[in-house]
């Protein structure tokens, strides 16, 4: 299997294998040991021929059995099979193993894997240095060239045309990959016992190298490092001594930064660089020195000096064959023309030179053995004959880099710049020999440099203020162009654009910009400005692409919205008891229990466009094959779909409303006078004959049926000049041919209601169910409490920084919420509307000893979106709904708001716990003290002792900050419900965020107004709120908590800041359903904070007929069917919704170094 090879004048033997034809593996596991054994041999003063490693006993067993055997062992034999990987590996590189299937693709991935390199790869490198530490110098790099079939590349007859063109470009990627073996052989000495080194320094060279890529956290750089048998990877012990950690800024983790002294290790040809990596640290490493105004080059890191037993492999840098393999590039390099030359062989024959150029420094200054690159390096070298006869004829290595300093062939900087880092690295070896040849040949190599790095420097420059000349001229010309062609349009643009995001998106503008005048903007009642609706909204469908005008008559246009229940603003979260499949959602809890939020992410589609897409989804979930999982993303069977644009999570659509004073004709917008007291008079005498016409009936119904008598019957109860104003305010234009609305929108109107339903109470669908419309109206008032307490968070005012998405929906709702009426059986909006207003005659509903709410157990902003959008049909006449029968703003809106609020200011007041206030006196007003008179009438009449009076102006400032959030709601509700642009003074957070609001509402700011210049009604109503039985009791010693205001902002809980604490608590938990045992994977909820014993048999409970676990259980009550879980043990977030979908994510705890550790590891 031996035959004789030859290198120029060279030759020895060489062992005959192909590795593209012959059989081959990767796995040599014995070959490997003995290189890690090989490694420790000078520790214990033993090197590879010693006696002490001949093993006698089998020699004599040879003999005997007359098996020759050779001794010592042949390290051209043991070298084999590590060539022969190295080999496999660059044809592969080369495409040469194109059809072996994923097999071969797997073997060289994971030979060079983190998890398998240390005992593979890197055992086969540390062979190959054992070789050439033991092999003559010729005789390695003969083995190498005829292993990677490269024997004819070396003769420079090569470049002779002939052969295949593919066969040539493997041939080249070969040798590209020959020499980048011989620099890792030569180079990576960082290995204990291979160079003169430490383990911590094999741990900073890996961890340089990766730094070298970007910058990377802990984790990161932890997870790319081998552990020894402790687990350990040793980055601590040298991070902190080669990087700087930055801290994260905002969100993420922090990162490690090398420091800039290092950078002059970094070598690209690091042997455990990928392919991916090794381009990414280049182009990393050039940028940063180009941003440096360094030159490109990156040559070799002065390497750590081999020990004594690998000393040997530096021959291989001097040896005739590698002189003559550098000489046949460079020749090549110079050539006009080369079919095997490539540049990446140039820049890997200039690196191996400077390495090569290292070791002679470092042999001249420290005396050692003679180093004779440079000599061979300058004069040639000798034949193996030892006749003197110089290996190749011409110039040598010196001369022939010398001639390539202006050679065209070199394209790029980089290549160019390591040329002259290569001369200025021969000069410096040059100037140690005290020889004058040397000197000389220093001289001249220095003023070639010099003028190269002048010439280079001068051409980029100019080139470079070339370039940026151009683009300027360019640019100029562009532009003067672009404003020469379009001046009318430069001239109009800025008005035109404020009009026309004021008209899309009036909720975003300063409309101050767009006024003129110091008009004072009001949305309600007599004087409400002007709506400022500059024109049509036009919206482009995400589907169809084509833009669409909104009006009523037109095409449906709807927006993705996804409805689900929600216990966010939730200021009680025990399980409510009662009847849970019939509750009444007319009069919404105070304490907001559970609610009904909509969300969308603003994208428009046709209804039509949005049919189709969606009956798409369900039949293609129809026709997946029931073996196959479904996405866990969606639930078609609840409706649940991805927008088509952002894939964000949709259950149903909202019908886009045009802007309601748009349906309204010019004619039909009445402006009447009316006092409050003589309005309210005339609801109450409707809400008492409806109560009373329902009693004549001898109705057995519990909720009693509520029908509003005739509004003539009221009328002839009241003074004739009120009595005509009060009933104009329903005195409607019925025409058949104005403000109808077009039937894809009249379905869309009615989809929407039905689903908010649906969702909103966990049902069937049931369009007759007369719930429908009031959870249409509950998930407007309840998005819009959301969207507040969120500014309010974020200290915002309430028209501050508000998105485009986020007016898009409070628009669509509030507009959705108002022509629901319109959709919906008459009859039934009447009822609900008298059924709401005699929740404010609690008297009237208690003396037929029948149960009311107690003004003290609703939230009076759902009371107030219902009323807002049932009151204008409490007296229409016909059996039909009307646009002109719209809330828009006008005198009953205006009324009922004050009603509302009136009520809530009660609520605030009769709920006030007084302060322990100092005796310090502090300055008072007329308007505190008018204050404090209403505040002691009102508990007196509830019958609330007060041992003390609270302080004026405590009382008045306590009273604005609670009603201000309520202002802040009505004030979105009746900005989208009316048009009325906002005011610019609620653009921003200000003290005087209260008298703006009840401006804009059309309010008095002058708070004991509302209870003592209204009449004698409005006092009568309020002397009766507190004078209610069902007050009273609530008042007393109840056993159920008042809610106060302002409401609480609802916030995760607070987790102790050191982890351990969490872990010591969560210790001493047991399992609420055993005998004191511990429990496994004590849970706590970040909403509530309660602990549970999740995701164990234990605890498994009975929820809606299926068994689930005790997180699930909990989420259903406490976050309505959503949780956010802590597990403690595992230090990892639990996302859960629905039951069926949940996610895992990393804890809130982070270490010194900004990261989690999710599970613990």
């Amino acid at each position: 299997y031996i035959f004789i090879s030859a290198v120029d004048t060279y030759t020895g033997e060489v062992i005959k294998h192909d590795v593209s034809s012959d059989p081959i593996s990767i796995h040599y596991p014995l070959n490997r040991f003995l290189a890690a054994l090989h490694v420790h041999l000078e520790t214990h003063g033993l090197s590879f021929t010693s006696p002490e490693l001949q093993n006698p006993t089998l020699s004599q067993m040879a003999q005997s059995m007359d098996v020759p055997m050779r001794e010592p062992l042949d390290m051209k034999e043991l070298m084999e099979p590590a060539i022969r990987i190295q080999v496999l590996l660059a044809q592969s590189q080369a495409g040469m193993w194109r059809r072996n299937g994923y097999s071969l693709q797997n073997q060289v991935f994971f030979y060079s894997n983190l998890r398998c390199r240390q005992e593979m790869y890197d055992r086969d490198i540390i062979m190959l240095q054992v070789a050439a530490s033991i092999l003559p110098g010729d005789d390695f790099m003969l083995q190498l060239l005829n292993k990677f079939n490269l024997l004819n590349w070396s003769k420079m007859e090569y470049d002779i045309p002939g052969g295949q063109e593919d066969s040539v470009r493997q041939t080249v990627t070969l040798a590209e990959e020959f020499l980048c073996l011989l620099i890792i052989l030569l180079e990576e000495r960082y290995i204990p016992g291979v160079g003169v080194v430490t383990k911590k320094d094999t741990i900073k060279r890996e961890v340089i190298h990766l730094l070298c890529i970007s910058p990377m956290a802990h984790s990161r750089l932890s997870k790319a490092l081998n552990e020894d048998i402790n687990h350990e990877t040793g980055l601590d012990w040298v991070v902190n001594e080669i990087a700087t950690f930055k801290k994260p800024q905002g969100g993420g983790n922090g990162k490690f930064e090398l420091k800039p002294e290092y950078y002059k290790e970094y070598s690209p040809y690091f042997y455990h660089y990928y392919k991916a990596e090794q381009a990414k640290s280049e182009e990393v490493q050039r940028q940063r020195k180009k941003q440096n105004e360094e030159d490109l080059a990156l040559p070799p890191p002065v390497p750590p000096p081999f020990t004594k037993q690998f000393q040997a492999a530096l021959n291989i840098l001097h040896c005739d064959v590698m002189i003559h393999v550098l000489s046949i590039v460079l020749r090549r390099t110079a050539a006009p023309r080369s079919r095997s030359w490539s540049e990446a062989q140039f820049d890997r024959v200039l690196f191996i030179i400077g390495l090569a150029l290292h070791e002679q420094v470092r042999a001249q200054e420290t005396g050692a053995k003679p180093f004779e690159f440079l000599f061979k390096a300058m004069k040639g070298t000798s034949s193996a004959s030892g006749s003197g006869k110089c290996l190749l004829t011409g110039d040598n290595i010196l001369t022939l880099l010398q001639n390539l300093v202006h050679s065209p062939n070199i394209s790029t900087q980089e290549s160019k710049d390591l040329l002259a880092w290569v001369l200025r690295k021969f000069v410096e070896a040059l100037k140690i020999i005290d020889e004058p040849v040397a000197k000389e040949h220093a001289e001249s190599i220095a003023k070639c440099t010099d003028l190269r790095s002048d010439v280079e420097r001068k051409k980029r420059t100019q080139a470079a203020a070339k370039r940026r000349a151009k683009i300027m001229a360019q640019m100029a010309k562009m532009q003067r162009d672009f404003i020469a062609e379009n001046a009318e349009l430069f001239e109009n643009t800025s008005t035109e654009s404020l009009l026309l995001q004021a008209a899309e998106h009036p909720g975003e503008v300063d409309m101050g910009e767009v006024m003129t005048g110091d008009e004072v903007l009001i949305a309600l009642g007599p004087n409400q400005s002007s709506s400022k609706m500059l024109g049509p909204i036009q919206v482009t469908c995400i589907l169809c692409q084509e833009e669409q005008r909104i009006s009523s008559s037109g095409r449906a246009m709807v927006l993705s919205a996804f409805v689900q229940q929600s216990t966010v603003l939730s200021q009680n979260r025990k399980p409510q008891s009662g009847s849970a499949t019939e509750p009444d959602p007319l009069f919404p809890p105070a304490d907001l229990n559970k609610g009904t939020h909509t969300s969308s992410c603003g994208h428009v589609m046709h209804h039509e466009c949005w049919q189709g897409f969606f009956t798409n989804i369900v039949n293609r979930e129809r026709r997946r094959p029931l073996r196959f999982r479904h996405s866990y993303s969606y639930d078609i069977d609840k409706m649940e779909y991805l927008c088509p644009l952002c894939e964000g999570l949709s259950n149903t659509v909202i019908p886009i409303v045009p802007p309601l004073p748009t349906l309204l004709s010019e004619g039909e917008k009445k402006s009447l006078e009316l006092r409050f007291d003589d309005w309210l008079d005339g609801i109450l005498k409707t809400v008492v004959n409806s109560i009373k016409q329902a009693e004549d009936k001898e109705s057995q119904d519990e909720l009693l049926l509520f029908k509003p008598c005739p509004i003539s019957t009221i009328t002839r109860m009241m003074a004739e000049s009120v009595a005509k104003n009060f009933q104009l305010l329903w005195e409607y234009v019925y025409d058949d041919a104005s403000g109808c609305f077009s039937e894809g929108m009249r379905e869309m109107i009615k989809k929407f209601a039905r689903d908010v339903y649906s969702f909103g109470l966990g049902v069937e669908p049931d369009d007759e169910n007369p719930r429908v419309p009031v959870m249409a109206w509950n998930t407007c008032a309840y998005t819009i409490l959301a969207t507040e307490q969120e500014l309010e968070r974020e200290n915002l005012a309430v028209f501050e920084s508000t998105t485009e998405r986020q007016s898009a929906l409070l628009g669509a709702l509030v507009r959705f919420a108002a022509v629901t009426s319109q959709v919906m059986n008459p009859d039934t909006i009447k009822q609900h509307c008298i059924r709401l207003l005699s929740a404010l005659l609690p008297a009237e509903v208690e003396k037929r000893n029948k149960a009311t709410v107690c003004l003290l157990d609703l939230d009076l902003f759902h009371y107030l979106v219902i009323l807002t959008m049932t009151l204008p049909a409490l007296h229409a006449e016909q059996q039909r709904s009307h646009v002109s029968s719209l809330p828009t703003g006008g005198l009953n809106d205006q009324h009922a708001l004050q009603l509302v609020f009136t009520a809530h200011l009660v609520h605030i007041l009769l709920t006030y716990d007084s302060p322990i206030e100092d005796t310090e006196e502090h300055e008072t007003s007329s308007e505190g003290l008018e204050l404090l008179e209403v505040y002691r009438s009102l508990r007196q009449d509830a019958h609330v002792m007060d041992t003390a009076l609270p302080m004026s102006t405590t009382l008045l400032q306590h009273l604005k900050i609670a009603s201000l959030p309520f202002l802040r709601c009505c004030a979105i509700l009746y900005h989208h419900l009316t048009g009325v642009a906002t005011p610019p003074d609620l653009g921003s957070k200000s003290s005087l965020e209260f008298t703006h609001l009840c401006r804009y509402l059309a309010l008095p700011s002058h708070l004991p107004d509302l209870f003592t210049k209204q009449g004698d009604t409005t006092s009568g109503l309020i002397r009766s709120w507190c004078c209610s039985r069902s007050m009273r009791e609530r008042l007393s010693a109840s056993s159920e908590a008042i809610i106060h205001y302002p409401l609480k902002l609802n916030q995760l809980i607070e987790l102790p800041h050191d982890y351990s604490l969490l872990i010591n608590e969560a210790s001493t938990f047991t399992c609420p359903k055993s005998d004191g045992d511990d429990s496994r994977a004590p849970t706590r909820c970040l909403v509530c904070g309660r602990m549970l014993c999740s995701q164990s048999y234990c605890c498994q409970s009975e929820l809606d007929g299926t068994q689930v676990g005790a997180a699930t259980e909990h989420a259903y009550y406490c976050g309505a069917n959503n949780g956010i879980f802590l597990r403690v043990r595992e230090c990892q977030v639990l996302l859960l919704s629905n039951k069926i979908r949940g996610c895992f994510l990393p804890a809130p705890y982070l270490d010194m170094y900004g990261e989690t550790d999710q599970g613990l590891r």
